[in-house]
């Protein structure tokens, strides 16, 4: 039962980040934990800069959280180009994320990210999106990190 009910929660904030109605900021909401299942939905609006970091809560000491999936949809000023964009883990390691399919939409030009991965967190690190534009843009990331918590 409690599987079934962690999936269901998963589907709903993976929907959730995909539409924009995350929280906003990891201050915003406590992750989902349920049965060593993890999920964390954020959000962040950058104003103009070239580079945009967007934070999830960080594991605690003696906890090991291994992302799995990262769903996100990434909003910016059209007209400007995604050069990177990263999901870093422990010391610095980074799996870089590839951008889906774009199109443009009340000015914006919207991106879709759905990347199986397994990125190690352990206490005291923090899941960390960041994303590089080629030139100042308004950035909105919309992001949700799935994955096994123990």
């Amino acid at each position: 039962m409690p599987t079934c009910i962690a999936r269901i929660c998963l589907a709903f904030l993976t929907a959730a980040a995909l539409l924009g109605l995350a929280a906003t900021g990891p201050a915003g909401a406590a992750p989902l934990i349920a049965g060593g299942v993890y999920s964390e939905s954020t959000s962040k609006v950058c104003g103009a800069p070239v580079n945009c970091t967007m934070l999830f809560t960080g594991v605690p000491p003696g906890r090991v959280l291994v992302v799995r999936n990262l769903t996100c949809s990434v909003r910016h000023t059209n007209g400007v180009i995604p050069r990177f964009f990263t999901l870093a883990g422990n010391g610095g390691r980074t799996s870089w994320v590839p951008l889906g399919p774009s199109y443009v939409h009340g000015g914006l030009r919207i991106y879709t990210v759905n990347l199986e991965t397994m990125v190690l967190f352990t206490g005291g690190t923090s899941p960390t999106i960041s994303l590089t534009m080629s030139a100042g843009a308004t950035q909105q990331l919309y992001c949700t990190i799935t994955g096994d918590y123990s």
